[in-house]
């Protein structure tokens, strides 16, 4: 039966040591490299074209203010 801790081990899937010092490429920074380019590319995508971000909540905001003046709130 294997340990629980057998889970958390880290695996070497690239290994390599420069001057006695361990570089491998482990599952762990497998994991963390699909994380960075997952969050890289949902970045880069959802700020594609348009008004995004706080340009875009400032002119609207300032619209929202405007249009709620006009209408004599």
């Amino acid at each position: 039966m294997a340990s629980p801790v057998e889970q958390f081990k880290l695996k070497s899937l690239v290994p390599l040591e420069v001057g006695g010092i361990d570089l491998s490429y482990t599952t762990s920074a497998l994991w963390m490299t699909i994380t960075v380019i997952g969050v890289a590319a949902f970045l880069t995508l959802s700020m594609r074209g348009g008004r995004s971000g706080a340009r875009a909540l400032a002119v609207d905001g300032g619209n929202v203010l405007r249009i709620h003046r006009q209408h004599g709130a």
